[in-house]
C-alpha cells in the first residue's frame, strides 16, 4: 500500500509540475475566466427574464387577490371558530386534516418551507397531545419536503394545481376531494398570507366541520358555537351542516390559493432580482480577475522576450 500512495503523490506532483509548465505560472487561465463570464451572463439574462415574467403575473395574481378578499371575508365574520365572551366555547378538535399549499415550481425563496415547516411544528404538537392529524398537499413541492419526515401522515397530493390562474371553479373541484376524508374534525389551511411586494406570513386558516359536532341520531341535536347563534331552519341537520362545511371550505380555501399564487410570485420576482444582482456582482469580480490575469500574462511575456534578447547579445 505504501509504494502505491508513494506512487499516487508522485504522479500528482508531475502532473501539477506538468500544469504549472504549461500555464508559465499563471494563477488562472484567461481563457478559463472569460468562459465563467460569459455562462454567468448568460445566467443573469435567464434570471432577468424570470423576473419580468413574475412581475407580469404577479399584476394578475394581484387583481384576482383583490377581487377575492372580500368573497371570503364574508364567510370568515359570521362562521369563523371563535367564541365570544357570552358564548360557550368553540369545541376543541380531535382529528385536524391539514392542507398545506405549495408551489408547483421551485425558484421562490422560502414559500415552501416556510409552509412545510409550519405544518410539521403543528402535527409534532398534535402527536404529543394525542391527536390524530392527518396531511393532504396541494403543489408538487410540498410532497416531498414532508415525506422525509412526516409521510406516515399524508394522505395524498394534487398536483399542477397552478398550470392555470386559480378561480373558484377550480377552488370548489379540490374542496369537494378534501371534504371526502373522512374522521376529521377540523380543516387547518396553512398557506402564505400576501403583504407586499416584498414580505409575506404563513398562517392557519381554521374551517371547523360543524357534522363532526353533533349527535346525528338526536332529532334535536344541540348546535356548536359558532353556527347555534343563527335560527335557521333545517329540514335535515347533518344535511344542512354538511353543505354549510362545505360551501364555507370551497370559500377558504379560495381565498388561501390566491393569497398563496400571489406570494408566491411576489418571492419569485425578489428572489430573481437578488439572483440577477449577485450575478452582475460575480461578473465584475470575474472581470477584474480576468483583467489582472491577462495583464501578468502579457507582462510575463514581455520579460520572457526581453530576457532572450539579453542572452543573444552575452
Amino acid at each position: 500500500m505504501f509504494p502505491r500512495t508513494v506512487g499516487g503523490n508522485v504522479q500528482k506532483l508531475r502532473a501539477g509540475g506538468l500544469s504549472k509548465i504549461q500555464s508559465r505560472g499563471f494563477a488562472e487561465n484567461p481563457n478559463d475566466i472569460a468562459k465563467r463570464i460569459a455562462s454567468t451572463q448568460s445566467i443573469q439574462k435567464i434570471t432577468k427574464s424570470m423576473k419580468m415574467v413574475s412581475a407580469a403575473k404577479l399584476r394578475g395574481d394581484t387583481q384576482r387577490l383583490m377581487d377575492g378578499r372580500p368573497f371570503g371575508a364574508g364567510f370568515s365574520q359570521i362562521f369563523a371558530p371563535e367564541a365570544k365572551e357570552e358564548e360557550a366555547p368553540v369545541p376543541e378538535y380531535k382529528n385536524p386534516l391539514y392542507v398545506l399549499i405549495s408551489s408547483d415550481r421551485g425558484l421562490c425563496g422560502g414559500v415552501n418551507s416556510f409552509v412545510c415547516k409550519a405544518v410539521k411544528a403543528a402535527v409534532d404538537a398534535d402527536v404529543e397531545k394525542g391527536l390524530s392529524p392527518k396531511v393532504v398537499i396541494l403543489g408538487d413541492k410540498g410532497g416531498p419536503q414532508m415525506a422525509r419526515t412526516h409521510f406516515d401522515y399524508v394522505l395524498g397530493s394534487m398536483g399542477e394545481c397552478w398550470k392555470n390562474p386559480m378561480n373558484f371553479t377550480k377552488a370548489v373541484s379540490m374542496a369537494e376531494r378534501i371534504a371526502e376524508v373522512e374522521d376529521v374534525d377540523f380543516v387547518r389551511i396553512c398557506y402564505n398570507r400576501f403583504v407586499n411586494s416584498i414580505a409575506y406570513e404563513t398562517e392557519f386558516k381554521d374551517v371547523m366541520k360543524f357534522p363532526a359536532f353533533i349527535d346525528e341520531n338526536s332529532d334535536d341535536p344541540e348546535l356548536p358555537t359558532p353556527i347555534n347563534r343563527y335560527e335557521i331552519e333545517y329540514e335535515s341537520t347533518p344535511e344542512a351542516l354538511q353543505n354549510i362545511f362545505e360551501y364555507g371550505l370551497a370559500v377558504e380555501l379560495y381565498g388561501c390559493l390566491v393569497e398563496s399564487a400571489t406570494s408566491e410570485q411576489s418571492a419569485r420576482m425578489t428572489a430573481m432580482d437578488n439572483a440577477s444582482s449577485n450575478a452582475q456582482d460575480m461578473v465584475e469580480s470575474l472581470t477584474v480577475k480576468y483583467n489582472r490575469a491577462r495583464q501578468s500574462r502579457i507582462t510575463t511575456e514581455l520579460i520572457e522576450i526581453i530576457s532572450g534578447a539579453e542572452s543573444l547579445k552575452g
